[in-house]
């Protein structure tokens, strides 16, 4: 599976180079890794508030 990624990102960035839309390419690159970033943050707060409240319940002995 990493090797079809790789072969991927390869065919994109040399499609951009030729149709030289490099700039835009670069820029979706980080466009997309920004939006990795806040999604998993996102959803880490989502997992540690919950964590926490199973915490809370184990603890109570209502689990």
């Amino acid at each position: 599976m990493n090797v079809l990624w790789l072969i991927m990102i390869c065919i994109s960035i040399v499609f951009a180079i030729f149709t030289g839309n490099l700039e835009a390419f670069t820029k979706s690159i980080f466009d997309g890794a920004k939006a990795a970033v806040e999604i998993s943050l996102f959803l880490l707060g989502i997992v540690s508030v919950w964590l926490g409240i199973t915490r809370i319940l184990e603890d109570s002995g209502l689990i």
